[in-house]
């Protein structure tokens, strides 16, 4: 009878794992809360053991903390359901169409979308909402028919021992592992206790395997926001508008030096060196004026062409702001001139300070600093240069030019 069992459970098992793969592009991802919430659409972003994102197929995002999640799942995409009568709008901006079916009053209210999505909101996360719905409604969701789906259980560490004992071979539990979603502990402790379970080595280099691949995703998602996380030599600047990725680069852009001047008016002249950049606008528009820069500088004695500024460079302060002139082909900057009077004559080089904007910078890591402005940049275009190699006549140079929009 024991061994009827096992075989069993193996078949069910077995049949599991094959539908689901061959059901892989229909699926979708669930999280199933503590609440009772259950939300179908698309993990976008997995803290590792800290919190996770699902986007919706409203394209509504929505966070939410391991604690608060009871079970993940992947499943087959339901039929779309015709219950659009309810609006309902967040205090976090998300927008809920669906059918509101419970209510219970001034605590929470639980909705369905038409992907099947089910969430209970509580009253105080929620801005406005249809005004008939003052009366509780009967639960209307667990009267109707639901879509049918094949379920990948969370695969944790007592469950890999669980399949270990019922007999699955190795490599049917490593194709488990890697068409689930999984919550492995693999400290010194856990791996012993495997051990003693009888797991295969093979299995638990697969557990070892995927939890390194996840904290190397973590580490990564982590950088794209820390700004105290080193980055290839360059400037940044911060994108508050992006949650995502909201440290972004200034590229850089080649300027060409050029000769501008005119004759003398009764023996008194002059001309100017202007250094210039080709087009009306910078590629890179920022639509804050409230800027925030980074600066990343290579610690290298022997840096590469592209990036030798920022090992020659040792802070911003060797750097120069510039507000640039702007025409409908190009922008450009002075870097200096000269001046003729009675046919006496003098120059001058460099970028005068008129032109010049300031900022404050701090040291915030080895190699990293934060530049700020007291003051709001106005709209226009703008570049960073080095300031001990202005662009001269007959050469050309590197600037990091940005624009600022204000709307």
């Amino acid at each position: 009878m024991y061994i009827m069992k096992k075989i069993y459970l193996f078949i069910i098992i077995f049949i599991s794992i094959s539908t689901v793969t061959s059901a892989q592009t229909n699926k979708q991802d669930v999280i199933y809360l503590e609440n009772g919430s259950i939300i179908r659409g698309k993990i976008t972003e997995q803290i590792y053991n800290t919190s996770l994102k699902i986007q919706t197929a409203d394209n509504n995002v929505y966070s939410y903390n391991l604690s608060e999640v009871s079970e993940i799942k992947k499943e087959l995409v339901p039929v779309i359901r015709n219950n659009t009568k309810d609006t309902v709008f967040l205090k976090n901006g998300n927008i809920v169409i669906g059918e509101i079916i419970e209510h219970l009053s001034n605590k929470s209210i639980k909705i369905q979308t038409v992907e099947s999505s089910i969430f209970v909101f509580m009253m105080d996360e929620i801005k406005k909402m249809p005004k008939d719905e003052s009366q509780p409604k009967q639960n209307i969701a667990s009267n109707q028919e639901k879509p049918l789906s094949f379920k990948i259980d969370t695969l944790t560490n007592q469950k890999i021992i669980q399949l270990t004992q019922i007999g699955l071979q190795p490599s049917v539990i490593i194709n488990k592992i890697n068409s689930s979603i999984n919550i492995f502990d693999v400290s010194t402790d856990a791996l012993i206790k495997l051990s003693e379970n009888k797991v295969a080595s093979e299995v638990i280099n697969e557990m070892m395997k995927y939890n390194t691949q996840q904290q190397t995703i973590a580490a990564s998602q982590k950088d794209m926001k820390d700004p105290l996380s080193m980055r290839s030599p360059g400037i940044y600047y911060y994108d508050k508008n992006d949650k995502e990725k909201p440290i972004k680069k200034i590229d850089a852009s080649v300027s060409s030096s050029a000769h501008s001047g005119g004759g003398s008016f009764y023996g008194i002249g002059g001309s100017k060196e202007l250094s210039n950049i080709s087009g009306g606008q910078s590629q890179t528009q920022i639509e804050e004026p409230s800027l925030v820069i980074y600066f990343y500088f290579e610690k290298n004695d022997r840096p590469g062409a592209s990036n030798w500024w920022f090992a020659t460079a040792s802070s911003p302060k060797e750097f120069v702001l510039v507000k640039l002139d702007v025409s409908k082909k190009a922008r450009s900057f002075q870097t200096g001139g000269s001046t003729t009077i009675a046919g006496f004559g003098g120059s001058n080089a460099g970028i005068p300070e008129r032109d010049k904007v300031s900022f404050d910078y701090t040291e915030i890591a080895d190699g990293i600093y934060k530049v700020t402005f007291k003051q709001a940049l106005k709209e226009g275009e703008y570049c960073f240069v080095y300031a001990s190699a202005t662009p001269s006549m007959f050469t050309n140079d590197k600037v990091f030019d940005f624009g600022i929009k204000v709307y």
